[in-house]
């Protein structure tokens, strides 16, 4: 019976010791943010060529609106900078293309060339502008997502990406309606 007893305590003070270990990692977990990621659906990037018709004022709010700046260093996602005869743009470390700096050089609204410090390019996509994050920015506390101002697309996107039991017939209705949200 002594052993029991001493096998019993012997067991209880191992799980209490392991208990209270994972009880104080999951506390601390629970300190700072739970959700470090988020969710994010982005819009498909735009690609600029050579004799298209844009004006360096609309690249610019472009790449505006996908979070970069204007000034150097004020984003992270990356910068550009106005030119007199077009635009230079400079992705960031957190952006989605490398970091390879690309200038666009435009004459009378038309493209006329591209290139980057390795030389000329055939084309130049610009970065994808964040459609919804499932998570709200913390510059932007107030902002509510409403699935009635977006598309059923958006809508079935997003729960595909929530919901893994998402059905397949509503998966490929999304995928095939797509591309005529060009």
């Amino acid at each position: 019976m002594a052993a029991f007893a001493l096998f019993s305590v012997l067991v209880l003070g191992v799980f209490s010791f392991f208990f209270i270990k994972y009880d104080r990692m999951i506390e601390e977990r629970f300190r700072g943010p739970v959700f470090t990621t988020s969710a994010r659906i982005f819009a498909r990037a735009r690609t600029v060529r050579p004799g298209d018709h844009v004006s360096a004022r609309e690249l610019a709010s472009v790449l505006g609106r996908a979070g970069y700046s204007e000034r150097e260093k004020d984003s992270p996602i990356g910068s550009y900078k106005l030119l007199s005869s077009g635009i230079q743009i400079a992705p960031g470390p957190q952006s989605y293309h490398a970091p390879e700096s690309a200038s666009i050089q435009i004459h009378d609204g038309v493209v006329d060339s591209i290139s980057s410090g390795n030389g000329p390019l055939a084309a130049y996509e610009l970065e994808p502008v964040m459609v919804t994050s499932l998570l709200k920015p913390a510059s932007a506390p107030n902002a509510s997502w409403s699935p009635i101002r977006h598309s059923q697309v958006l809508v079935n996107a997003v729960l595909a990406i929530e919901d893994r039991r998402f059905s397949s017939t509503a998966a490929s209705t999304t995928c095939a309606c797509s591309s005529r949200l060009d």
